[in-house]
């Protein structure tokens, strides 16, 4: 299904999209910044303990929060996710982003899992 263009999707492929039927990836490395060849990361689930993350980038700077100036989220009107915000652990993020990456590499087996739609 990721290799298909944007608008050859049926209704049924596109919402499963949507829904992160892309494919999945796991992050526990600091070091590394995931970026999505085909699709954006509409959902980030947190596994087992506290993480934060140092680049969280909206598809749309617009509507989606992100950790770079002035990605406030809907229309502006959010205050500033940065990376000093951590997320508890079993949270998940939804939204459209372009990539992602932690703040500091966690315990082994901990970390994030991207969802691809």
């Amino acid at each position: 299904m990721a290799s298909k263009g944007i608008y050859q999707y049926t209704v049924q492929e596109s919402n499963n999209a949507g829904l992160g039927q892309g494919g999945s990836v796991f992050l526990n490395n600091a070091s590394t910044t995931f970026t999505p060849d085909n699709g954006v990361i509409v959902a980030i689930q947190n596994l087992g303990e506290e993480v934060k993350l140092s680049t969280l980038i909206p598809e749309d700077t617009n509507k989606f929060i992100g950790t770079t100036s002035g990605h406030k989220g809907y229309e502006g009107k959010g205050d500033q996710f940065d990376n000093t915000i951590e997320l508890p652990a079993s949270a998940t993020i939804f939204g459209r982003f372009t990539s992602v990456s932690l703040e500091a590499s966690p315990d082994a087996g901990n970390g994030i899992i991207c969802y691809i739609g």
